[in-house]
């Protein structure tokens, strides 16, 4: 059994895309979560009692989706719509 592994260990070992796997993802995982701390730290925060437009924001948002609830077969909504009524 140990010779087995060891031959599949050498015949493994010089393949390049396995090494792509092995040390790409991981990389990519780190530079992803690199990348999203740098961009929470550069992020402005709200102080306490700062709440700035975030009101108008909700509001916005509320009409959006009241709007959207009423036009039930309109596309995008027509697809939920079209999804809701089925049996599966």
């Amino acid at each position: 059994m140990g010779s087995l592994i060891r031959a599949d260990w050498l015949r493994i070992r010089r393949r390049w895309d396995v090494w792509i796997i092995v040390l790409g993802i991981p990389a990519l995982g780190l530079i992803g979560y690199f990348t999203g701390a740098i961009s929470a730290a550069n992020s402005p925060g709200h102080a306490a009692g700062d709440w700035g437009e975030l009101p108008a924001q909700f509001d916005a948002q509320g009409a959006a989706q009241h709007a959207f609830a009423a036009l039930p077969y309109q596309f995008p909504r027509s697809i939920a719509t079209m999804v809701e009524g089925t049996t599966m």
